[in-house]
């Protein structure tokens, strides 16, 4: 359990730099990260061609990366990047703001799918500030967490997948397990893994169906004790 309450500079991948942006997210432990509740969830199974990508409109879409640019300087505090991408019949220019490790995340001739809204005409267009998935991904219904600058949704949802095999190896659970067998709820941790970690989309309506006023409750349970 005190695996769970030790500062999230200790989780691989994270350290004193990263633990410092997650503070501001208020993120001080493992434990904070499980109840980091996505906002919402990006649906990348079903990816569209640019062409037919509608024009400000919430879509995803399958592309390779052709060429990365170099980064544009407009002012203090503000850098552009952006780099050439391609379906293989029509081509898209991705930009990112003041995001530096999510442009090196993106590679020449890696194919990737990319949920965003897309501007411009047919000869011109662009997409702003994606959420970005490798193509080869397992799990394509994927969580969408509140951000800050210098964590990336990939960091945080690694850091994330750590606290929950954390909370198996120890796992907990306030409600009685008659009381949660009556209502039908899923055990603590598999709750939490399903609104944390969806994975198919089978997983996804499974957690809707335990989201009743107590499923919630469940979720929102205190944080156990500590032993001294």
């Amino acid at each position: 359990m005190d695996a769970l309450f030790q500062p999230v500079a200790n989780l691989k991948g994270i350290g004193t730099k990263r633990a410092e942006a997650l503070e501001k997210l208020g993120i001080r432990t493992p434990y904070d990260l499980l109840y980091h509740v996505p906002r919402g969830y990006l649906d990348y199974s079903h990816p569209v061609p640019i062409a037919a990508a509608p024009t400000g409109e919430p879509c995803v879409i399958r592309v390779q990366i052709v060429h990365k640019l170099a980064p544009q300087f407009i002012r203090k505090g503000m850098t552009i990047f952006k780099a050439v991408a391609t379906d293989g019949l029509n081509d898209v220019t991705v930009i990112l703001y003041n995001n530096p490790y999510g442009f090196q995340a993106l590679h020449t001739g890696s194919w990737y799918r990319m949920s965003g809204k897309l501007q411009g005409g047919l000869l011109r267009r662009e997409i702003s500030a994606p959420h970005v998935l490798a193509d080869d991904s397992k799990e394509l219904i994927y969580p969408s967490y509140p951000l800050t600058s210098g964590i990336t949704m990939p960091i945080l949802v690694r850091a994330v997948k750590q606290a929950i095999e954390l909370m198996r190896q120890q796992p907990f659970d306030w409600m009685p397990e008659e009381m949660r067998l009556e209502h039908g709820l899923l055990p603590l941790t598999a709750a939490l893994e399903h609104a944390l970690r969806p994975g198919e989309r089978q997983g996804l309506q499974g957690h809707h169906r335990h989201r009743g006023p107590l499923g919630r409750r469940h979720l929102r349970q205190p944080a156990p004790q500590r032993e001294d």
